[in-house]
């Protein structure tokens, strides 16, 4: 149940770009010009990097830790894009 908790400090930096983005497409005045698709086309990265890192204790695509010592770590594919 940890795994989740820890992992605070990771989903939140998924979804900072996208948050930033929204801004300046609010400030500009250009949100209302896009069409549906393309808003929920841009949260879609952020949501499934999130959903890969919450089920990371299943696959270890994102981390793979020791099992001896937590400080040993592994990173996998998903942690380098």
């Amino acid at each position: 149940m940890m795994w989740p908790l820890s992992q605070f400090g990771f989903v939140t930096l998924n979804f900072i770009a996208y948050c930033l983005l929204l801004f300046i497409l609010v400030l500009s005045r250009r949100l209302n010009g896009l069409s549906r698709a393309v808003k929920r086309g841009m949260v879609m990265p952020p949501v499934l990097s999130t959903i890969v890192m919450l089920t990371n204790p299943y696959h270890h695509l994102f981390v793979k830790v020791g099992e001896q010592d937590f400080s040993e770590r592994v990173y996998g594919p998903v942690f380098l894009v």
